[in-house]
């Protein structure tokens, strides 16, 4: 069988036809040059026709064999008018907040005795690849696009303490450093950390994890401040462990909701991080989410055992993947099972966050 699998040189070189061309670049160079000939032999007036045949066959030549940053022209034309004919209801990023007047006084912000506690709700697991970052993500918009309390839209805030992949940002089209920063001035430590607005209406933390290690947790203390000074009503957070961010999140916290996979492997990962959840004081305020649900498995037992509240059962739905594709909130504008089950998480915390 492997005799008849044939791999081009390189296998993500693309495969050359002729004249160093690929098929495409090759199908384009020809077809400017038949219309560069159709144009010059078309009776208009000589005027107009050579300068529109020369025209055409450079541009066909052009696009095939012209390089930009490695890529052909043809490649970036096809990029720009995908772009221009795609709609831009999906497009995310509005606005950058730098934070409050009171992160950039000091290091320790001058805690407000007035501000009122957000609602502060931890999505933890121990085992990566649950589906903790897409949830967290999709709850967070829901919450900011949908909640209302006394008539005003709900302020949310979402905070990324993923120390090996932190993908919030990526999940919602947002750039976002990744790596600690060579700055560590005594001017860096104390600068507010960005908050980007999503068009869903939640305000998306960033850059946590740029921060040092020894410094994260004395940082989060101070975002979770400032969030409160300015009036947040939830803040979600996305956690697993591994910084001193993420560990110090567990004392922070109202909520912890603990995302189960009906995997071997994640009923394993479930007792390991219910078990830290209650090692950090938690053991009351601990609920559970199962993520990709499917048919004929039921956890009901492992979750009694666990003695957790189960929130949702959220189903294995292909819609959650399309939507994270194309940088869509599935709760927010979709219609599938997979968003009302995440629809009835953020009902369960709008219901927590009222009845305070």
């Amino acid at each position: 069988m492997a005799d008849d699998v044939h791999f081009a040189d390189g296998i993500d070189i693309p495969e050359r036809v002729a004249f160093g061309l690929g098929a495409a670049q090759l199908a384009v160079v020809c077809g400017g040059m038949l219309a560069a000939y159709a144009l010059a032999r078309s009776g208009l007036p000589t005027g107009l026709a050579t300068p529109l045949a020369v025209s055409v066959a450079v541009l066909g030549a052009g696009l095939g064999w012209v390089h930009i940053a490695g890529r052909p022209a043809l490649d970036w034309a096809l990029f720009a008018v995908r772009y221009l004919v795609r709609p831009r209801e999906g497009s995310l990023f509005v606005a950058v907040e730098a934070g409050s007047a009171a992160g950039r006084d000091h290091p320790r912000l001058a805690r407000d005795a007035t501000a009122r506690h957000g609602r502060r709700v931890l999505f933890f697991s121990l085992k990566g690849g649950v589906g903790r970052t897409t949830l967290s993500v999709e709850v967070a918009a829901w919450l900011a696009a949908r909640g209302q309390v006394e008539g005003a839209a709900l302020r949310v805030a979402l905070i990324d303490l993923d120390s090996r992949s932190p993908s919030v940002a990526l999940r919602m089209g947002i750039p976002q450093p990744s790596e600690p920063r060579d700055d560590d001035t005594a001017e860096a430590r104390v600068r507010p950390l960005p908050r980007v607005m999503h068009r869903c209406g939640a305000q998306v933390v960033l850059g946590l994890l740029t921060v040092a290690p020894a410094e994260q947790g004395d940082r989060l203390a101070d975002v979770l401040a400032d969030l409160d000074h300015d009036r947040f009503d939830v803040v979600v957070v996305d956690a697993g462990t591994g910084t001193p961010g993420a560990e110090a999140a567990l004392a922070h916290v109202d909520d912890a909701i603990l995302v189960i996979t009906p995997t071997v492997t994640g009923v394993g990962d479930a007792y390991r991080a219910a078990r830290a959840l209650r090692a950090a004081g938690l053991r009351d305020r601990m609920s559970c989410v199962v993520n990709r649900a499917r048919r004929g498995v039921d956890l009901s037992e492992t979750i009694a055992d666990l003695g957790l509240r189960l929130i949702a059962e959220v189903p294995d739905d292909s819609a959650l993947v399309e939507a994270e594709d194309r940088h869509e909130l599935l709760a927010v504008d979709g219609a599938s099972p997979a968003a009302a089950a995440i629809r009835a998480i953020g009902g369960y915390l709008l219901a927590r966050v009222l009845a305070r």
